[in-house]
């Protein structure tokens, strides 16, 4: 990596985690405390609530060589070079995805790195989620051995006052390969089967 950016990204890490902990109270649970100290390579699925979500993640997983799903709508923002971590994002056009990302998320696992993706496609702007887009299914088909990780978000990004920025990281679930279909609606209802599982896990961040 280029030493200005690595340097660059050392410097982004220090400001968003202060800015997204102290801002924002984070609060992170895990389904298995032993991730904590140990995190497990995966796709990290999360709810999409608002665009800081993706600093969020960084956040939560910044002892993690986490790479980031981004739309080209963000990913072609010249400006957005300057705060985001680029050499960590792969773009996809959310309009003609293509196979691309599917090879760079590849390469990445290769390496012993992690990809998040958020299946909603954009932000939901609540935490009523919306439909779940399969690509994360696609991407654990051509994954040998990496296994689904539900994230789930509750609360607003109410800054030092309000409600507090609650996180819980799931247990690693295998994918299923008996579910994956090309047939539309048999993906559907296998993602449904996710958003399920993380809105469960909303659930219990409220209780």
């Amino acid at each position: 990596m280029n030493i200005l950016v690595r340097a660059k990204n050392l410097i982004l890490t220090g400001v968003y985690e202060a800015f997204i902990t102290l801002g924002y109270r984070l609060k992170v649970v895990y389904e298995d405390p032993a991730q904590k100290a140990d995190p497990v390579q995966g796709i990290y699925i999360c709810n999409h609530m608002a665009h800081l979500d993706g600093l969020l993640v960084r956040t939560v997983f910044r002892k993690m060589d986490m790479h980031s799903l981004v739309t080209t709508d963000w990913y072609d923002r010249k400006w957005a070079r300057a705060i985001l971590f680029y050499d960590h994002c792969i773009p996809i056009n959310r309009d003609d995805p293509g196979t691309e990302w599917i090879h760079q998320a590849r390469s990445v696992f290769n390496e012993g790195g992690s990809v998040n993706i958020f299946p909603e496609g954009h932000t939901s702007k609540s935490e009523n989620m919306n439909e779940f887009h399969p690509g994360f299914l696609m991407l654990a088909s051509f994954a040998r051995d990496i296994p689904i990780i539900p994230v789930a978000t509750t609360g607003k990004y109410s800054f030092l006052f309000g409600e507090r920025k609650k996180v819980m990281v799931g247990k690693p679930i295998e994918f299923d390969r008996s579910k994956f279909s090309l047939d539309p609606v048999k993906m559907a209802d296998y993602a449904e089967e996710f958003r399920q599982i993380i809105a469960r896990m909303q659930e219990e961040l409220r209780s």
